[in-house]
């Protein structure tokens, strides 16, 4: 059986209202939230936790660049983050390497916005849809669109573009190259929702787990979807167990392998029928 490959959060993935805020300029005397979440998506990303140093001495340099004019401030740090760490477009990338290399996706560049708007207080939502994720920060003038993907024109203030840009979004469109030859999967639901920092991880997982079904390493790939159901699990988790376990029962495997890999897939099922059945116990 020929694999399909999964179309990661090409925006990055694979939500609630973010809008939790903090006091600007926060002391790095201990650990804000935002240090917080940053280890967390490292330590997700099996990357190293050192580079919390160099995101609090950025957010420190960007202190200085703090304005009253909250729309001056956000352009100048979208600007700045993609001249700083957002250096290259890549279809799959963990978090981490947005640190070691400069590169990033969508999922990825959302995250990293995600948290600097954190530590200034800056309210904001993050939006999920099929193949994109983007982020809305939330002003006193009026909403900003964060494209994270597109350095030149991914700062988005006004309203009508804002909303030609949502419009297009929420049409869940698949992009891909003309010259590829992909057979790829088209999700069967749509999606649009807010999320939260904590699904964030859950989606960072997800997009681990598509990564390594796409290399063919499914026991990976079932470690890394088993995580990520245990902090977000959505209509697209879903989908990929069952591309999972019909990829399980066709794939020409050594027996325990195969039976392995099945009773690992089952589980993940098992857990998540109690979880809705606990969701909806009165």
């Amino acid at each position: 059986m020929r694999s399909l490959v999964i179309i990661w959060l090409i925006f990055a993935l694979p939500f609630s209202v973010l809008s939790q805020t903090q006091e600007s300029g926060a002391s790095f005397a201990g650990k804000s939230k935002a240090d917080t979440y940053l280890m967390t998506f490292l330590q997700a990303s099996q990357a190293d936790t050192h580079d919390l140093q160099s995101f609090r001495e950025y957010v420190q340099r960007l202190e200085k660049k703090t304005h009253k004019n909250q729309s001056l401030f956000l352009r100048y740090l979208f600007t700045s983050a993609h001249q700083k760490f957002l250096k290259q477009y890549t279809e799959y990338s963990s978090f981490g390497e947005l640190f070691e290399t400069g590169t990033y996706n969508c999922l990825t560049g959302t995250i990293f916005y995600a948290l600097l708007l954190e530590q200034y207080g800056i309210s904001y939502q993050i939006i999920e849809t099929n193949y994109h994720i983007f982020l809305i920060a939330k002003t006193d003038a009026g909403d900003v669109l964060f494209e994270a993907t597109d350095p030149v024109h991914g700062f988005v203030s006004n309203p009508e573009e804002v909303n030609r840009r949502i419009s297009i979004y929420k049409k869940n469109s698949l992009q891909t190259a003309g010259s590829e030859k992909k057979m790829c999967y088209r999700y069967t639901t749509s999606i649009y929702n807010a999320i939260s920092l904590d699904e964030m991880v859950g989606l960072t997982y997800y997009n681990m787990a598509v990564n390594a079904y796409n290399k063919e390493e499914l026991q990976d790939a079932i470690g890394y979807l088993s995580k990520a159901t245990t902090l977000y699990s959505s209509s697209r988790t879903e989908e990929f167990l069952q591309i999972l376990l019909l990829t399980i029962k066709e794939r020409d495997l050594d027996s325990d392998e195969k039976a392995a890999c099945l009773k690992k897939v089952q589980s993940i099922s098992t857990r998540k029928v109690r979880v809705v059945a606990s969701e909806n116990s009165f």
